[in-house]
C-alpha cells in the first residue's frame, strides 16, 4: 500500500489536513487505508470514553463532539440533505434531486442531525 492512498483517505474522509502533495487522483489507492482510519478514530473515541467513564453523559457528548470535529460533519450533511429531499418529495418526486442539491438544510435535515448527535451521546 502506498502512502499517497493514506493521505488521500485522511483528506477525503476526515477533517484532518492532508499534506499538500496529496493528489485527489490517489483516492483509488485510499480504500485499503479506510479500515485503519476507522480503527484509529474508534480508538480515539474509546480513549475519550474511558477517560471520562465515571461521567457517562460527559463521555458521550465528548465522543459525539470529537466525531463531528474529526470527520467535519460530512456524513451528517449528507444525511440532512437526504432527509430534506425525502420530506420535500412526498408530494412531487421531481423535487427530490433539486432539494438534495440545495446548499442549505431544512427543518427535517436539522432534526435528523439532532437525533443522530443525541443518539451518539
Amino acid at each position: 500500500m502506498r502512502l499517497e492512498g493514506l493521505w488521500a483517505a485522511l483528506g477525503w474522509f476526515t477533517a484532518l489536513p492532508a499534506p499538500k502533495h496529496a493528489q485527489p487522483a490517489a483516492i483509488g489507492q485510499a480504500m485499503p487505508w479506510l479500515p485503519a482510519i476507522g480503527l484509529g478514530l474508534g480508538a480515539l473515541y474509546a480513549g475519550l470514553a474511558a477517560a471520562f467513564g465515571a461521567h457517562p453523559l460527559v463521555a458521550g457528548w465528548l465522543v459525539a463532539l470529537a466525531s463531528l470535529l474529526l470527520t467535519g460533519g460530512m456524513h451528517l450533511d449528507g444525511l440532512a440533505d437526504l432527509v430534506d429531499a425525502l420530506a420535500a418529495a412526498h408530494a412531487d418526486a421531481r423535487r427530490f434531486h433539486r432539494v438534495r442539491r440545495e446548499p442549505t438544510i431544512g427543518s427535517f435535515g436539522a432534526a435528523s442531525i439532532a437525533i443522530i448527535v443525541c443518539g451518539k451521546a
